[in-house]
């Protein structure tokens, strides 16, 4: 009985040593294949969102501030009833989508990208208030300062959008920075932007 034990204890262990190996192979597998999903999904979603806010403040760089603020007064001193044509603010559909998984971004990319959104919300909701009946009855010297106000707003948001940018290349490895910057004093665009309002 003692001949065939010895043997069979040892096949025993060296079978549960393999199926402990073997176990510990698909663990570590599953879980470097789970962590290679993610890394790509914040990887996409961090592209798409810095496309959808490349595309954004292209849109509000577009007008030039000074050209419209002199065509209003203009208009508004021709006819005091006059009342500027505000555009509705185009959406951000593809940010609404991902609003809720915006925690599997970076730290350092969740602040940037946020307060631009934000701002986009506050220059839609401005944007409407222009649009009101309210706003056509104002007279004409308030009109101008409500106008002067929402561009004011649309500059914050591009520089708002540039630091978002910025954070967003930086985040995916695209960065770029000439030899020799020292990025740790710059200056983040809107804060310059917001200095200047």
């Amino acid at each position: 009985m003692g001949s065939w034990l010895g043997p069979a204890v040892t096949a025993a262990f060296i079978s549960s040593l393999i199926a402990a190996l073997g176990w510990y192979v698909s663990f570590r597998t599953a879980r470097g294949a789970e962590s290679r999903r993610r890394d790509e999904r914040v990887r996409d979603v961090q592209t798409a969102i810095l496309a959808e806010i490349r595309s954004a403040v292209h849109h509000l760089r577009q007008y030039e501030r000074s050209e419209i603020l002199e065509g209003v007064r203009r208009r508004t001193q021709e006819s005091p009833t006059y009342v500027p044509f505000i555009a509705t603010e185009p959406s951000s559909p593809l940010y609404r989508s991902i609003a809720g998984e915006i925690s599997i971004l970076p730290n350092a990319v969740i602040d940037a990208v946020v307060l631009f959104y934000r701002q986009q919300e506050v220059i839609a909701y401005f944007a409407d208030d222009l649009r009101g009946d309210r706003f056509a009855a104002m007279p004409g010297e308030e009109k101008i300062r409500m106008i002067e106000d929402y561009l004011a707003l649309r500059d914050y948001a591009a520089a708002l959008g540039q630091d978002a940018v910025q954070a967003l290349e930086t985040s995916l490895g695209q960065g770029v920075s000439r030899p020799g910057e020292d990025r740790s004093g710059r200056k983040s665009a809107s804060d310059e932007a917001w200095r200047q309002t």
